[in-house]
Formats: structure tokens, sequence, C-alpha cells
């Protein structure tokens, strides 16, 4: 898979509060990039840089399903078991950048169904580069403790977005060119939300970071 870097200005972006679908917020707040943001606050400054990375490298696994190369994942449903997306980017930041924040995104599949309990996924860091070709449920990459987490129920056009601005600033501080993430649910929901992996006809994650 071919790694792609973009970059554009933004006039507003999006913090670390539940993610958000239409109408899903309160009346003291608004949708921002699929977060709930009280509405006197910009989460990202108007000056911001977007920097849009897509992975080099992608393994999608889960504890009842064969391979590592799935086009579609369900996160968090008991059918599937636990599962993970490990990903990795070239981001091409070095310690000159000021990274306000980043974020791994993540779309839901074709035709998802909106699971039948909220979905915990943690983001971990990759220490070691990994290569998906070797990758199934047996054969995992090591991973560091969770960095954080977000929550989501996975229908279609609800964007998954894992805060990853910690990992992205502790990469760039250790002069790590070449950031590698999991995403990792375990499997408490009878039905669980179903996410495209980029290895198939749907989108790929991407990596998403605002610099000042």
């Amino acid at each position: 898979m071919a790694i792609g870097l973009a970059a554009a200005l933004m006039a507003a972006g999006c913090g670390g509060p539940p993610p958000c679908g239409p109408a899903a917020c309160d009346d003291g707040s608004t949708c921002v990039m699929g977060m709930c943001q009280p509405r006197h606050r910009v989460p990202v400054g108007d000056d911001a840089r977007r920097v849009v990375v897509f992975p080099g490298d992608v393994a999608a696994v889960a504890e009842n399903l064969a391979g590592g190369a799935h086009a579609t994942l369900p996160l968090g449903g008991r059918s599937a078991g636990d599962a993970a997306v490990y990903l990795a980017f070239v981001h091409g930041l070095d310690r000159d950048d000021d990274v306000e924040a980043a974020w791994v995104v993540v779309e839901p599949a074709a035709g998802a169904v909106t699971a039948s309990a909220w979905i915990e996924v943690e983001a971990r860091d990759i220490p070691r580069a990994f290569a998906s070709a070797s990758v199934d449920w047996a054969r995992r990459p090591q991973t560091a403790r969770p960095s954080s987490r977000a929550r989501t129920r996975g229908a279609a056009g609800s964007t998954l977005r894992v805060d990853v601005t910690d990992l992205v600033r502790g990469w760039i501080a250790n002069n790590r060119r070449d950031g590698r993430v999991a995403l990792v649910a375990d499997a408490d929901a009878d039905v669980g939300a179903t996410f495209s992996t980029g290895l198939g006809a749907g989108p790929a994650p991407r990596l998403e970071i605002y610099l000042r």
C-alpha cells in the first residue's frame, strides 16, 4: 500500500470529548469533526495547519477470524471476538514541528449498522516495526499500554476519531519518523461496530495532525 501525504489549512478542529453524530450533542455544545465541543470553545487554533498521512502498512485481525488482511473489521462484537487494527505511518515531522493535536480517523464500512452497545477502542503505541503479511491473531505485534480511548457505536456515517496527540508528540521527541499505532477493542457487545481498514474497496484509516 502506498504512503500518501497531504497538507491543508483548516479553520477549526476538535479536542477530546466523547464522539458524536448528527443531533447527538446537547444544547450547550456542537458537533465539530465528530466530537461534541462547547459552543464557546475552538478546540484547535484558527491558524492550525492540518497534515494528513495515510498508512504505509495495515494489518487487521480478530480472535475468531483467520488471517490479518480483512477489508472490514468488526470491533467489539462477540462473533468476531477481540480485534485490533495495526497501522504504520511515515509522518515526515521533526522536533521543529509543534503538534497541537492528532487523531487516527477510521471510517465505518459501507452499510455498517449501529453496534448493540458502546464500543471502547484503545490506542496503543507499537514500539517495533511489523510486516502485515506475517500478522494474524496468533502473531500480533507487541503493543504498549493504552495511551487514549474513544467510544463508538459504528453506524454508517459515524466516523471513529481516536486522539493520538501524546503518541505523535512522543514519536517526534524520540526521532521516530515512522509512527505505529494499534486500535484495540474487546468483544463486549452482541453486535460490533464494523469499520473499513483500507485493505479492500473502502477508505483507509488516516492520521490527521494539527500543527501550530
